[in-house]
């Protein structure tokens, strides 16, 4: 099903590390019938320089602050996009500043703690407890979003089309 006749400039998708972000994002890319592009915080992680323990928010502060003006830019230039990204509410609250002057449709993406710890595991390329310390940090504390998905039971399929019902 193709889901063309909506008006959104870009879709958030926040939540945890692990929690299914990224499949959901490109399912709803493949079913908006728009050429919404898809970008993620973990692709400026990536393009930190090993060692790993130095691709972290204490050498590179503003990593954040970047995905944020590079969503701007984006929407600027005309580039709808879905962004998948983990924003604790300090920084989403900057995002939606930033973002202000154009449609967002606002995701949070959740998923049952001991489901995120197994994915957690599952991947190679996960630091252990992470997932943990980002619900246990309240990362959707005091964030106002569109729609609330959950992970845990549901497919990436079923989710974008619920997402895509709501725009």
């Amino acid at each position: 099903m193709s889901h063309k006749d909506f008006s959104v400039d870009a879709i958030v998708l926040n939540g945890p590390s692990s929690a299914g972000k990224t499949t959901l994002a490109k399912c709803l890319q493949a079913k908006t019938g728009k050429a919404f592009l898809h970008f993620q915080l973990d692709a400026f992680w990536d393009m930190v320089p090993p060692p790993a323990e130095d691709a972290n928010s204490k050498h590179f502060p503003y990593m954040k602050a970047v995905v944020t003006d590079t969503a701007v830019s984006f929407l600027k230039h005309d580039m709808p996009f879905i962004l998948d990204t983990v924003m604790m509410p300090k920084d989403e609250t900057k995002l939606r500043k930033s973002l202000s002057l154009y449609n967002i449709f606002y995701v949070a993406v959740t998923v049952d703690l001991d489901v995120l710890e197994t994915r957690e595991m599952l991947r190679e390329d996960r630091i252990i407890g992470l997932s943990r310390s980002q619900v246990e940090g309240g990362i959707h504390k005091e964030c106002d979003y569109d729609l609330t998905v959950d992970t845990t039971n549901k497919s990436p399929d079923d989710l974008a089309e619920l997402i895509l019902s709501k725009l």
